[in-house]
């Protein structure tokens, strides 16, 4: 039967091992403190799928050792970490460790698919406090789409997240599957390009042309914030309406000062993670 890691606040553990092959769910109930942090390692043994929902999930260990591992055999579309609503997979760098992370996540929205994405970071210039990444996938097209302008994309893109390492490079590697690419009238894959919206710059960036053939988009990125990394921008109006959930993701919710939604480098004394990332107050919808 599908179990469920419930709780009312910060739950942790050290090396924990799941074995479900009905699934394994997080469902923490305080809105101010949704995050299981998992030490040393997380190991997914059998056909387990651990699902995240609204809960951060967060591995502490060092690059060098999997921190998440497989149990045997390797990651698949039945044995991954699904990202089905605002839930992250996030991996601390609190040793300031740095190099190649797998991130083996994936969804379930209509078939189970695994689509896993690779960060490494390098000439990492300054670490703050509580350093760390956060990578979630979604099953769809980035929102209000101009597919008249660009016909050929997928109908996928990840959210990145990384918080406490600044002057950085990453390079970023994301896996998407077969069913996802749409060619365009009188295109071919090859028009199938990367690109990247930062949301607290309100920039877009063309990356790379995909590899259509190991079906991967890869680039190098070195800035700040909350990235969308898909295939194909959209227009202001589109992604100010469209993906006001992602747009209300860059406050930061400080339990300590009463429920008072604090920005980026603003701590919340007491707390053993001053900066919890929360949903803000919904923005004002903008016009193109």
């Amino acid at each position: 039967a599908p179990q469920t890691i419930g709780g009312t606040a910060w739950t942790r553990f050290y090396n924990l091992t799941l074995n479900n092959p009905s699934g394994v769910s997080l469902n923490l109930t305080s809105s101010a403190a949704r995050r299981v942090l998992v030490n040393n390692t997380l190991t997914l043994s059998g056909n387990t799928r651990l699902t995240l929902g609204s809960t951060d999930l967060i591995l502490s260990g060092p690059t060098s050792q999997p921190a998440i591992s497989p149990g045997g055999g390797s990651f698949s579309a039945s044995k991954m970490i699904v990202t089905n609503d605002t839930g992250m997979l996030c991996k601390s760098y609190e040793d300031n460790n740095t190099g190649a992370y797998s991130f083996p996540i994936g969804d379930i929205t209509d078939d189970a698919d695994y689509s896993p994405a690779t960060l490494n970071f390098t000439n990492i210039e300054e670490w703050l406090l509580y350093p760390m990444a956060c990578v979630r996938v979604v099953d769809a097209a980035v929102p209000d789409g101009d597919p008249i302008n660009y016909p050929t994309y997928i109908t996928r893109y990840w959210v990145v997240r990384q918080q406490g390492i600044e002057n950085f490079t990453c390079t970023t590697t994301f896996y998407y599957v077969v069913d996802d690419l749409v060619i365009g009238s009188g295109q071919s894959a090859a028009a199938l390009y990367h690109w990247s919206y930062n949301l607290e710059t309100a920039s877009w960036t063309l990356r790379n042309q995909a590899d259509t053939t190991n079906r991967i988009l890869s680039s190098v990125v070195s800035e700040s914030g909350t990235l969308l990394m898909g295939s194909r921008p959209f227009g202001l109006h589109g992604m100010a309406a469209g993906t006001a959930r992602e747009l209300q993701a860059s406050a930061l919710y400080c339990p300590q000062a009463g429920g008072n939604y604090e920005y980026y480098h603003t701590a919340c004394s007491g707390s053993p993670w001053p900066w919890l990332w929360r949903p803000s107050p919904p923005a004002p919808q903008r016009t193109a």
